[in-house]
This record gives C-alpha cells, sequence and structure tokens, in this order.
C-alpha cells in the first residue's frame, strides 16, 4: 500500500518549513497509526508519503483485506486531522497485491501500488485487480480490473 498527501507541494507554498514540516509528520503519523493498528508494516517514508506491507513480518489469510481496511480509516482519520490553521488534508492511496521479496529486493508490487495510487481521486483509494478479485471471491461485490474503494 502506498499512501500519499494530495497537494503537498501547493501547501508548502502557503507554510512555512516549519509547519509544513507538522503537516507532513502528522500525516504520516496518522497513517501509521491506521496501519499498525491493522497488523501492516511502514516500510519506508517517501516524502510525505508511507508505504506499507501487509503480511510482513508475520503473514494473515486475510492481508488484502486488512491492507483494504487500512485504506478506508487511513481516508477516515486524514479527513479528521486539523494540523494547522486552514489546512484540510486528504489523501491518496493505490493498493496492489502479489509477490514482494522483503529485504535488498523489492518485488514487483512496490511500482503497482504507486501506480495505483496515481489512479485514486483526492480522498479516494485505488485497487488493483488482484485485490478486487479477492474481494469479490470473499462474496463482496468489487469489480473485476481497477476499483476505487
Amino acid at each position: 500500500m502506498f499512501c500519499d498527501m494530495v497537494g503537498s507541494s501547493a501547501l508548502s507554498t502557503r507554510l512555512d518549513p516549519e509547519e509544513q514540516r507538522e503537516v507532513v509528520n502528522a500525516f504520516q503519523s496518522c497513517s501509521a497509526k491506521e496501519i499498525k493498528r491493522f497488523d501492516g508494516m511502514v516500510a519506508q517514508y517517501l516524502g510525505d508519503g508511507v508505504l506499507a506491507y501487509f503480511g510482513y513480518p508475520a503473514a494473515h489469510e486475510d492481508d488484502a483485506e486488512r491492507a483494504v481496511r487500512t485504506a478506508l480509516a487511513i481516508l477516515d482519520a486524514i479527513g479528521e486531522l486539523k494540523p494547522a490553521s486552514g489546512v484540510t488534508l486528504q489523501a491518496r492511496i493505490g493498493l496492489a497485491s502479489g509477490v514482494v521479496v522483503v529485504g535488498d529486493l523489492i518485488g514487483r508490487s512496490h511500482a503497482r501500488e504507486r501506480g495505483d495510487r496515481r489512479d485514486a481521486k483526492p480522498g479516494r483509494a485505488a485497487a488493483g485487480c488482484g485485490i478486487a478479485r479477492r474481494d469479490r471471491d470473499r462474496g463482496q461485490h468489487a469489480p473485476a480490473g481497477g476499483a476505487d474503494v
């Protein structure tokens, strides 16, 4: 899962550097809290974004579902944050499933969730077809192909 803050570049022109750092820290801390709540692992902070893995270091049968639930929880939590006067935050989140090697090598999914995130509208999450298909198989009605969750 890759989650980034919408409009951070524009926001940086309105805020002084210390305020911008506080806003980014609040965004990343809020995201990390939700990731940990659903047993995900923050793999890396990238700019204003957060890269997270589900299924590492401990795998669960429902890791893809946990990632989707985390994305929705992050969107809700970010919407409630008021890190600075006049600042309203939104997130864009991409989710992808597949084999990932953790260590010095990162598998194909790393690039894919960042791409799926670009497909998400502000305040939304986009799930790749593997996750959408898996949710449909569980009796949920997500469309095959990229899905807005």
